[in-house]
């Protein structure tokens, strides 16, 4: 019933607590010998991590499918943690530990997780011992410890300071003690944490609606007051998919639902781009709420939910006639540039399917989406794209590099084939420096790229780039063996090269640049 393995000696102390104390009797804490011995071999100690678990993963299963074994667990553990976190010497514990001390090993857990329990089944004795600590946040080293859980979220600073008992229940949604902590303390629903943070986002963060009505209650609660990065409540309602959280957020009157972050994502973008469909469809469904709002690098909550490849919510926008499928980003590229690029196969079939989406639009380099994903290896994505008959397979880069090129020169000889199954597509293109797709598969060493494109009769083997060199001498510079030994043997077939010296290892030449130029 934990919410993740103790440690031994966590669990040790644990066992050793008696509530309603105001310290552990060191004398009764068990030993994990002990305790084993008491567990009749149905409990182990995971050496590697020094943690407590159950001998197999079924037992723990069985146990999840029959909660009414236990009676109350979640009340015995938050019981537990708080009667932990009240101890005279944990209070006077100084807040600069960045974990557990030794001598107090629940300490850590205690902090950061009897608010999961308690959630779970809130009593009278809970909230009593529970305000004791929350009223000395951010005094209480239980506040850096939840604070140095969070950071690796949140990205903050060690410090505690303005972390507050109501930030902590807010974290929770243990709406039932806000009233007592308002009433005993001169907390403020609006003060800020070490990340500007109010109770209000952190409730709307972990989607705690109750906990929300109650301080939309209380008067001066700000509905759009962001913290030092620019989330607003909504913002992180809807990054995190919290719908019902949402709900009571858009009742507000004074909400506006399309604020920016300092990165200029909005709610809406935020919820696209982790596929939140909820949440999408109810922001779209408001007149203020832009569906085509850019953040700072142009890129348009569509565009988020294509290259995330989150199908139902790209359905959702496509739907919308107020939305641009063909909008670009700062560097023009579009939604279906950034599915290609991804692979998002699903996703590019919508976005093709929409009349007003052009599969041969370029990006500011001239990259379409076919180059995008013949150059990443998207083997199904080419697919779907070559099935278009209004396609250009041939349409190069700003460096005339095409995608057959670009797949050959990373390897992907899936989509090489792919790319010569198509009637249009010219094998022989040749780029600014002169190198073709031969060329670039044999200076790169990819030997099955190099063999497929030997099998094609119209593919010249021994084309010179700007430098006067060929793929044979480009594979000999870079040290690919094998590919020097196909393209010889492919030269030798074409009867390129004088088949004699082949023939007796006396007269074989001792490099190809005795035979050829260029090299």
């Amino acid at each position: 019933m934990a919410e993740r393995p103790l440690l031994v000696n966590e669990l040790c102390h644990a066992l050793a607590v008696e509530t309603g104390s105001m310290d552990i009797d060191r004398g009764k804490i068990p030993s994990i010998e002990t305790i084993l011995g008491c567990c009749l071999g149905l409990v182990t100690v995971d050496r590697e991590t020094a943690t407590v678990r159950l001998i197999h993963a079924t037992l723990q299963e069985y146990f999840r499918a029959h909660p009414d074994l236990f009676h109350r667990p979640h009340v015995t553990i938050a019981e537990v943690c708080l009667t932990y976190l009240n101890f005279q010497p944990v209070r006077k514990l100084s807040t600069a530990y960045t974990s557990a001390p030794p001598t107090f090993p629940l300490v850590g857990y205690a902090s950061c997780c009897w608010g999961m329990h308690a959630r779970k089944e809130l009593t009278v004795y809970i909230k009593t011992l529970a305000l004791g600590i929350l009223l000395q946040f951010p005094e209480h080293i239980a506040a850096n410890l939840f604070i140095l859980n969070e950071r690796g979220i949140w990205g903050c600073g060690r410090s505690s300071a303005g972390f507050t008992g109501l930030h902590y229940a807010a974290s929770f949604g243990l709406h039932e003690l806000v009233m007592g902590m308002l009433i005993m303390t001169n907390y403020k629903p609006a003060e800020r944490d070490p990340w500007g943070r109010t109770p209000l986002i952190w409730a709307a963060k972990n989607g705690h609606g109750a906990f929300l009505k109650v301080l939309f209650d209380l008067s001066g609660v700000d509905p759009n007051l962001a913290d030092w990065c620019g989330y607003t409540p909504l913002s992180l309602a809807a990054r995190y998919g919290n719908e019902g959280a949402m709900e009571v957020l858009l009742a507000q009157p004074d909400l506006e639902p399309d604020l920016s972050d300092l990165y200029k994502q909005t709610p809406l973008s935020w919820a696209a781009e982790k596929g939140h469909e909820g949440v999408v469809k109810t922001l779209l469904n408001r007149a203020d709420v832009n569906p085509n709002s850019p953040d700072w690098r142009g890129r348009t909550p569509l565009s988020w939910a294509a290259e995330k490849g989150r199908e139902g919510v790209v359905k959702l926008f496509l739907d919308q006639p107020a939305v641009n499928p063909n909008c670009g980003d700062v560097v023009n590229r579009t939604p279906l540039i950034r599915a290609a690029n991804f692979g998002h196969e699903r996703v590019v079939g919508l976005l093709l399917n929409h009349p007003d989406v052009d599969p041969n639009f370029a990006d500011n380099d001239r990259q379409t989406p076919l180059l995008w994903a013949a150059a990443t290896g998207q083997e199904g994505v080419v697919t779907v794209l070559l099935s278009r008959t209004d396609i250009n397979p041939n349409l190069p880069d700003s460096d005339n590099q095409t995608p057959i090129s670009w797949a050959a020169e990373k390897g992907h000889e899936g989509v090489v084939k792919l790319l010569l199954g198509h009637p249009d597509v010219d094998p022989n293109s040749v780029d600014n420096d002169g190198q073709t797709p031969l060329s670039w598969a044999a200076a790169s060493g990819h030997e099955g790229v190099v063999r497929i494109l030997s099998t094609r009769a119209d593919v010249n083997p021994y084309p010179l780039d700007n430098s006067g060199r060929g793929p044979l001498s480009l594979a000999y510079r870079r040290g690919h063996t094998k590919v020097v030994e196909i393209l010889l043997a492919w030269l030798q077939a074409s009867q390129q090269i004088p088949r004699a010296p082949f023939d007796s290892p006396r007269s074989r030449p001792s490099a190809p640049h005795e035979l050829m130029p260029g090299i």
